[in-house]
């Protein structure tokens, strides 16, 4: 009886399914082949198959057959992609970090025969840039060094930022833009007004310099200017224009006289001069001249009208006339029978002097002269009038002679030579004082006196009364006003003093640098009164410094100067990281200026659910908890709990649901 054969074993074979035959002969009654796949598939139906008695195989009613492998699917990394759908054996899935991020991990990875996909799980992580470069004479805000984190780059006072003040770390790991420098912020100097002057040496920021003009010219425009952080002066530079004194006014029965006659008035350096008009004479000074301050330095003198005084009557005589002033004139008579002797007729002239002399009467009996008198303020030596009797006069001190000191009595009744007068000794004008006036005077002749005071903001030392001497000549000197000075009331700590003169009426004002506040803010400006003292104390400046910075949650303040002009940062704690970068400054009246952050938690992202698992956990920021399920009848391969940490990471090894029934490693076969 000839031997049962089956059919080859390959024709009842699918694709990628192998055997190996483990006893008997091939494809003769008895033998017995195990079945495989080839790597990457798995078996379905039976593994051992057998040649029968009727010459079949026992492949059972559904032929064996291999299926592909999956590995499960592949998550998207946080801040990253994925190309590739396919998730059979041989598959490939490609990664790529978004712009600014690091791979880290696996680029390429293949689904294995084993189910499992190569290589380490794919992260993308921020990209680092390491610490900016530094810059002189400023400083960098800002500790995060990573993909798209800022810093600012600030100068110290004093310097200006050239460049960009901000650079971010772009995906390339490097800093955009090109490091800035600080270079001193300077303004050159403003130059020099037209008849004036700047004062100051330095033209950096905040330096002052201050604007004079000379002696006669007044400044128009700021007299002060400040280097501001643009390189410009906060004013620009003023003008000096040529001081004019007020119109000085006509005084009354006198003529002005101009040197110089402008339309716009009295021009510093101008002087007038008045002329008294005929029959008036001049008290005090005839000439004033425009000063520095926009005053002239003297009062308006006075015309008063000249008058000779009391003419005198002669002994037996009759005056007829009242006025003694320029121009009068008056008249003399003789009483009786008596004949005058001289003028009958006496004119006030310019010189203040009677013309001519003063008459006499003859007497009544032959041989006799009439009595010739005795001026006023004389004295007559002698009583006798008869024919050749001699008779002395003198005058009493302060008093001058004029006329005959010695008179004889003729023959024929008449007295020899002119009558004597005494006339009062004249002291001449004696002038105003400067920044002064005459407040009194009862005239220019002996014993005459003058009383003088000085203009508001003036004092002096000296008497303020003249009188006029025997000799001619006024006691003392005039007074010598002086403008009061209150006295440099001093510089102010941390702050700049506007004004220069100390004297009764000016101003000194005063401003405190920037970063400092004053008090009181009410009185900046101090004004030098005629006690010479200031009206009150000059004020104080105190530096300007910020609060506490607002508190941030899961955060801390990075810097401890509070004081105006400083910058803080914040920090988060661990596992928070910065809603953005914040400076904020202390500005203004001691306020923090800028967006104040939040701390938020670190973001690890969708974690990825695996192929035939669940997930559980729907917060993926800092310290939360995912835990990983696989379907039944799989098996998990990985983590099944996982963390996000403080890094931005998931703790462990992302999971794999494989099937138990093909987690068997291949039969390796016997040698």
């Amino acid at each position: 009886m000839p031997a049962v054969t089956c059919p080859g074993i390959e024709a009842q074979l699918s694709e990628h399914v192998t055997w190996r035959l483990v006893s008997g002969s091939l494809n003769e009654y008895g033998a017995q082949v195990v079945l495989s796949c080839s790597p990457g598939y798995y078996l379905e139906g039976r593994r051992l198959l057998q040649c029968h008695a009727n010459g079949t195989w026992s492949v059972g009613e559904q032929r064996p057959r291999c299926r592909v492998i999956s590995c499960g699917s592949l998550s998207f990394p946080p801040n990253g992609n994925k190309i590739g759908t396919l998730t059979v054996y041989g598959a490939t899935a490609i990664f790529t970090c978004n712009s600014g991020y690091t791979l880290v991990g696996s680029h390429v990875r293949e689904c294995l025969a084993n189910g499992l996909w190569s290589g380490p799980e794919t992260r993308c992580l921020a990209g680092h840039c390491g610490s900016p470069d530094p810059i002189v004479n400023g400083h960098i805000s800002g500790d995060g060094f990573s993909y798209r984190d800022t810093v600012v780059y600030q100068c110290n006072p004093g310097f200006r930022l050239v460049g960009t003040s901000v650079r971010i770390c772009l995906q390339d790991h490097k800093w955009s833009g090109h490091t800035p420098v600080c270079v001193p912020i300077t303004c050159g100097h403003p130059g020099n007004p037209a008849h004036g002057l700047t004062n100051g040496s330095e033209f950096n920021l905040n330096d002052v310099v201050n604007f004079t003009c000379s002696p006669g010219y007044l400044l128009q425009g700021a007299s002060r200017a400040q280097c501001r952080s643009n390189g410009q002066w906060s004013s620009p530079l003023p003008t000096c224009r040529v001081v004019n004194c007020s119109d000085p006014g006509l005084v009354e029965n006198a003529v002005r006289h101009e040197h110089q006659s402008l339309p716009e008035g009295f021009e510093y350096g101008v002087t007038v001069v008045y002329q008294c008009k005929r029959g008036f004479y001049l008290l005090g000074s005839s000439a004033l001249t425009c000063t520095a301050n926009g005053l002239w330095d003297r009062s308006l003198p006075k015309c008063l009208v000249i008058s000779c005084g009391h003419p005198g009557v002669p002994a037996n005589a009759i005056l007829t006339g009242d006025l003694f002033t320029y121009g009068a004139v008056v008249h003399y008579s003789c009483r009786g029978s008596r004949s005058l002797v001289g003028n009958s007729s006496r004119t006030c002239q310019e010189d203040s002097h009677w013309s001519g002399a003063l008459p006499h009467c003859t007497g009544n009996n032959p041989g006799f002269c009439g009595d010739p008198g005795t001026p006023a303020h004389g004295s007559r030596l002698g009583e006798e009038f008869k024919a050749k009797s001699l008779l002395r006069f003198s005058c009493e001190m302060g008093y001058q002679l004029r006329g005959s000191a010695e008179r004889t009595c003729l023959l024929n009744g008449s007295w020899s030579g002119q009558q004597p007068v005494c006339e009062a000794v004249s002291c001449g004008n004696p002038g105003t004082p400067a920044h002064g006036r005459i407040v009194s005077s009862d005239g220019m002749l002996f014993s005459s006196s003058v009383v003088y005071t000085c203009w508001d903001g003036y004092r002096t030392s000296g008497l303020t009364t003249r009188h006029c001497t025997a000799n001619g000549t006024w006691t003392g000197t005039a007074p010598d006003c002086t403008l009061i000075s209150c006295g440099d009331p001093g510089t102010l700590a941390n702050g700049i003093q506007f004004g220069t003169d100390f004297t009764f009426n000016k101003t000194v004002s005063y401003q405190c640098n920037p970063g400092y506040t004053m008090e009181p803010a009410t009185s900046p400006t101090i004004r030098c009164t005629k006690d010479s003292a200031w009206n009150h104390s000059k004020p104080t400046c105190k530096a300007i410094t910020c609060g506490q910075p607002p508190p941030v949650q899961d955060g801390k303040v990075e810097g401890t100067d509070f004081r105006w002009g400083a910058s803080i940062s914040y920090s988060c704690t661990h596992g928070f990281q910065l809603s953005q970068p914040a400076i904020l400054s202390c500005e203004g009246r001691g306020v923090w200026r800028g967006e104040v952050p939040q701390c938020l938690p670190v973001f690890c992202g969708d974690p990825g659910t695996p192929a035939e698992g669940r997930l559980s956990g729907k917060s993926f920021t800092y310290r939360s908890e995912v835990f990983f399920q696989c379907k039944s009848p799989f098996l998990l391969v990985g983590s099944s709990r996982r963390v996000c940490q403080a890094d931005g990471t998931w703790s462990g090894v992302q999971p794999t649901c494989i099937d138990p029934a093909h987690n068997t490693c291949p039969d390796p076969g016997t040698p």
